[in-house]
């Protein structure tokens, strides 16, 4: 079997944990709309988790996809 060059392995790396990112944005805008208070739990949870860096990423992603629009269907993400 041929080797993966290291740089396509990260891209596709990097490609999958964006789509990975952006469907726990469309989870917790479900959670959002079904108790707003669980969404704030998942959110502060993330956060201790995974880091502040990783929570406010999560966190600011949610706010603005709200804002634009995206209510959590699938598939759904909204360039700014």
């Amino acid at each position: 079997m041929p080797e993966i060059p290291a740089a396509s392995k990260s891209t596709k790396y990097a490609e999958v944990e964006q789509y990975r990112h952006e469907c726990e944005v469309r989870e917790v805008i479900k959670k959002r709309i079904a108790n707003r208070l669980n969404a704030l739990e998942y959110l502060n949870l993330v956060e201790e988790k995974r880091g502040k860096r990783a929570g406010d990423r999560l966190r600011n992603d949610v706010l603005t996809q709200w804002r634009l629009g995206n209510r959590g269907e699938h598939g759904d993400w909204r360039e700014t």
